[in-house]
């Protein structure tokens, strides 16, 4: 049965430490790509930061991106599919966050929301944020740091 799709995670898989592609690994996606191979990126990461940062740097554009731990799916920045919490369920556990403690973060299609510092390749669409206004848009993720602490000791 021919090959129809190569799916790769980025980091540490597909790239190397240093965020770069090989020149070999470059050179085989794009001859499979030529014989009508589909390539896939999956990753935990933002679509935006695929988009404006890993695919200028690569070289690379894959058919499909699969990002923030499958929540979406993109074909040319079409939205093929997508995992979503509402706002109102959002609100609600960010309330409950509230009542435990800890930063929250949490994530929309279109503005990562932070109480934590912001990383340099989250700043294009990121913003800080106290969460002390509601969530109008679907949320892809809401992390605290209080359950990333706690997942670290266990």
């Amino acid at each position: 049965m021919p090959i129809k799709m190569i799916v790769t995670d980025l980091d540490n898989t597909l790239l190397r430490r240093d965020k770069t592609i090989s020149d070999h690994t470059a050179d085989v996606l794009r001859r499979v790509h030529e014989h009508e191979v589909l390539i896939a990126f999956a990753t935990a990461r933002y679509f935006r930061t695929v988009e404006e940062w890993l695919i200028p740097s690569m070289g690379i554009h894959p058919d499909i991106v699969i990002s923030l731990n499958g929540a979406y799916a993109y074909r040319n920045s079409e939205v093929l599919y997508k995992a979503t919490i509402s706002p109102d369920l959002s609100n609600a556990l960010v309330r409950d966050i509230r009542k435990r403690g800890g930063k929250i973060t949490a994530g929309t299609s279109s503005v990562r929301l932070s109480e934590r510092q912001i990383e340099d390749t989250h700043k294009s669409f990121s913003r800080l944020c106290d969460f002390s206004e509601n969530i109008t848009e679907e949320v892809h993720y809401i992390s605290s740091s209080k359950c990333m602490e706690r997942r670290r000791t266990n």
